[in-house]
């Protein structure tokens, strides 16, 4: 471009629409845009419609598809019950950000963390696996950027035929609190009929239970058969 745009541009006779049609895919300001910022200094650069016809990168949703299928994988390399199967990661504008994490990796925790976990009501030690996802968020993100964030929650377990299957994964109330308190918004997690729900964090911290240590501080015990919605941590 500076070869071709020197300062006798502006003298030059204009180019002929359809030749400017063929020889450009972008318009001529565009093109003295350039052509001023590489004569001062700057670093030249293509134009985006350019820039995106040279180089085919893979889109933001074929690299969250990826990640889902991982986020399965490595939960049937837990093994054991299922309700250790359980696999978080947080994605924004479809990367993934954190994660992925699995249940038991949520401890120890940055001590920043720890104080927004401890205004949340939530226990700063950990095994579940959307606290383990939620700290290991890059330190320093804006909370502008941070509504756009999506917590993704999977639990999968294979049966005894080989057929790997979804089950309930919704955060408990403690988790969903703490989602509110960082400024994550929106979680996905998996249901018992094999299917993605997304959902307001603060409709989760309506209608979820508190977490098993919550409980267990609170006098109540530890009960497996309250629900699918029990986890297993250790407070």
């Amino acid at each position: 471009l500076k070869r071709q745009c020197g300062s006798s541009w502006k003298q030059a006779d204009p180019i002929p629409l359809y030749e400017r049609t063929t020889r450009w895919p972008f318009s001529r300001a565009m093109v003295e845009r350039s052509c001023r910022r590489g004569q001062s200094g700057r670093p030249t650069r293509l134009p985006s419609r350019v820039r995106g016809r040279q180089s085919a990168l893979p889109s933001s949703r074929q690299d969250s598809g990826g990640v889902l299928k991982k986020a399965v994988h490595l939960c049937l390399e837990r093994g054991g019950p299922s309700r250790y199967c359980m696999c978080a990661f947080v994605v924004c504008g479809g990367k993934v950000v954190a994660g992925p994490a699995l249940c038991g990796l949520g401890s120890p925790t940055p001590s920043a963390f720890r104080l927004q976990a401890h205004r949340s009501g939530h226990a700063s030690q950990t095994r579940h696996a959307e606290v383990a996802a939620l700290a290991a968020l890059p330190r320093g993100m804006r909370q502008r950027r941070l509504r756009h964030c999506r917590l993704v929650v999977l639990r999968a377990e294979e049966d005894s035929s080989g057929r790997v299957r979804l089950q309930q994964a919704r955060p408990c109330r403690d988790c969903a609190r703490l989602m509110c308190e960082i400024g994550v918004q929106k979680v996905t997690y998996s249901t018992e009929e094999g299917t993605l729900r997304t959902e307001a964090a603060t409709a989760v911290v309506a209608d979820s239970r508190p977490s098993s240590g919550t409980r267990h501080r609170q006098g109540h015990g530890l009960h497996r058969g309250e629900g699918t919605l029990f986890r297993w941590c250790d407070h």
